[in-house]
């Protein structure tokens, strides 16, 4: 049992702080005035820059002395174990300890209507959006992202409107409670991007998967919103498990077996197909455009800077969002048109002599595939080398062996790194990165297993014409590779 909350709340420690979610937690809490210090093992940016902004100490490790002297609360992130020896020194002092999702919801959500963004893809810049068309709309939203904005500001923010939108992760909560993250956060309105198997490290299978988002629709509050994207067959077999089908806007419902909610919660979807709809989506070599249709009639054209099928996809589910809270489809178009994107998704690193080095977050193969997709749709005339780092719990196994034997179509070139870390599959069912080489070849594209950060650097400078994007998919530090293949082409003469 978690010791009580002290009376007084002082000093406030985080035990990995650099992840996205720890670290702009972090950065609200010190905003209300409390005193942050943080530890982690793995420290590089985007979050250690924001943190470093913030003026936030963060410490080297996982010494116990970290919480000396006057620490009185400590919150633990979700891949620390109860072995840790920074956890061992709070379980040793009672020292009072939350997670990263109940800190979150005692200190901020408690009292605002929560929008929570869910789903195996696409949250982070689906969220990051949604907030960014909220402020332009003059709402004042709360919100943190699992992500930094590319346009310079936080991913968090605590204001004085009704709404905080939160990115929903389906990943564990700590050490002490296994169930989902996103259960901790009130949810009045839900939106889930997508729902495909993913984190074989605590989910058995899809089955598994699947009932914590059903947890999550049943969490919604009855008097919100439901909304889900129809191009996943999952989340159409959600609605039709728990969820009345949506009277029309401004009736009320009639008939039909009623479910885990009452009618009372409107549910609708959108996507490719669905209530609401994309049509004539068009690509250029700064914007994505597109016609949004509920239930066949045209209500907007809508422009935006990201590319690819996928973030058009996202804006939808932010446009129809918007709409049901209320706002007119120009505004909710022009908010939408002036966001300019999140790091590590899409993220242009750098260009040097006609070459663009691009990164992404990507590593579940659907990411893979649709990432690839979307920059051959930008730059269709130029030579795509697609590097990518087996490093996630789930892209480590060999789970999804033959699912990213298909990722890589579009690429000219594949790059696959060494599966990050092995040991930590202890079960031997690990990826088999010579067979993913050959089974790539076999499609006729060029595909390269070469191991070492250094070496993949060389190998690339050495080959790379102008005219040429340079897409690095990892969601991890990578060994800082993004910054070495600049560097290394800005030495060649």
């Amino acid at each position: 049992m978690q010791p009580p909350l002290p009376a007084m709340i002082a000093h406030i420690h985080f035990i990995a702080i650099c992840g996205t979610g720890m670290g702009s937690l972090a950065i609200l809490l010190k905003e209300q005035g409390y005193k942050i210090s943080g530890s982690d093992q793995n420290i590089y940016p985007p979050m250690s820059i924001q943190l470093e902004k913030a003026d936030i100490t963060i410490l080297q490790g996982y010494d116990p002395k970290h919480l000396d002297p006057t620490v009185n609360l400590v919150i633990v992130g979700n891949a620390v174990s109860k072995t840790n020896p920074l956890v061992e020194e709070v379980l040793k002092r009672k020292i009072s300890y939350l997670s990263m999702p109940q800190a979150l919801n005692h200190f901020f959500i408690t009292g605002k209507k929560s929008i929570v963004v869910a789903g195996t893809h696409g949250k982070t810049t689906t969220t990051a959006l949604l907030s960014h068309a909220l402020k332009k709309l003059g709402a004042r939203p709360s919100y943190l992202v699992g992500g930094v904005p590319q346009d310079g500001g936080s991913s968090c923010c605590f204001d004085s409107g009704d709404y905080f939108v939160i990115e929903g992760d389906e990943y564990d909560t700590a050490f002490f409670d296994k169930g989902p993250k996103f259960l901790h956060y009130q949810p009045y309105y839900t939106l889930i991007t997508s729902l495909e198997f993913d984190h074989a490290d605590i989910y058995r299978d899809l089955e598994h998967l699947t009932e914590s988002f059903s947890k999550l629709v049943q969490a919604t509050n009855p008097k919100g919103f439901l909304l889900l994207c129809s191009d996943y067959p999952e989340l159409l077999k959600l609605k039709k498990q728990f969820v009345i089908p949506a009277p029309a806007r401004g009736g009320s419902a009639s008939g039909g077996k009623a479910g885990i909610h009452s009618s009372s919660l409107l549910t609708e979807t959108y996507g490719t197909k669905g209530d609401w709809e994309i049509r004539n989506l068009q690509f250029s070599d700064k914007k994505t455009q597109f016609e949004v249709l509920d239930k066949g009639i045209k209500k907007a054209d809508v422009v935006i800077s990201l590319p690819g099928k996928h973030n058009a996809i996202n804006a939808l589910a932010c446009f129809v969002l918007l709409t049901q809270l209320g706002y007119q489809a120009e505004k909710i178009a022009e908010a939408l048109a002036s966001f300019s994107g999140v790091k590590r998704r899409q993220e242009i690193r750098g260009i040097v002599k006609d070459i663009i080095v691009i990164d992404d977050f990507a590593h579940h193969p659907t990411a893979v595939k649709e990432t690839i997709n979307a920059i051959k749709n930008r730059y269709p005339d130029y030579t795509l080398y697609s590097v990518f780092e087996p490093r996630s719990n789930s892209s480590k196994r060999n789970i999804f062996q033959k699912d990213y034997a298909q990722a890589f179509g579009g690429s000219n070139q594949v790059i696959l790194a060494d599966v990050f870390m092995p040991s930590s599959i202890t079960d031997g069912k690990i990826l088999d990165v010579d067979q993913l080489v050959f089974d790539i070849t076999a499609q006729g594209i060029k595909a390269q297993h070469i191991s070492g950060v250094d070496v993949i650097t060389q190998k690339i400078s050495d080959e790379v014409k102008p005219h040429s994007v340079i897409l690095i998919m990892s969601n991890g530090g990578f060994g800082e590779i993004h910054d070495k293949i600049l560097q290394k082409l800005k030495s060649i003469p």
